[in-house]
């Protein structure tokens, strides 16, 4: 899109709707690859709770689906955040986007710190003291 056109309402929604099916495509393009190696992903997300416990025939398929659908999201991200970025830089002033350079990397730190405490830390911890509750019962 070119910086210096102004665009109708349509014509936004028309932008963010491409947007919107590409990022959407994208996910599911992700998730059905990343559901071929859900054999590699389960013994990395179960380590911190041991072992799983299936009760219900499907809940294995739902498990492994959610797994490669959320992968998929991860992976998937990058492209997605930078359709985003698309559509909403173009209504931004230079002095607007140069935020960015400082957010963006930020944005990304904070977020890796917090999804490795939760997996090292948080999880571990809940998975002791919900363990030791259904053995207390």
């Amino acid at each position: 899109m070119k910086e210096d056109k102004k665009l109708t309402l349509t014509e936004h929604l028309d932008e963010l709707r491409g947007r919107i099916i590409k990022s959407v495509i994208f996910i599911i393009i992700c998730s059905c690859l990343l559901y071929n190696f859900i054999g590699v992903f389960l013994p990395i997300l179960m380590k911190p709770v041991g072992k799983l416990v299936f009760i219900a025939p499907t809940e294995a398929l739902i498990v492994n689906m959610k797994i490669a659908f959320l992968g998929g999201v991860f992976l998937s991200s990058p492209f997605v955040i930078y359709q985003i970025w698309q559509f909403v830089s173009a209504g931004l002033k230079e002095t607007e986007k140069k935020y960015i350079l400082i957010f963006g990397p930020m944005s990304f730190i904070l977020f890796v710190l917090g999804s490795s405490f939760g997996y090292f830390v948080i999880i571990p911890i809940r998975s002791e003291e919900h363990t030791s509750e259904l053995q207390s019962h």
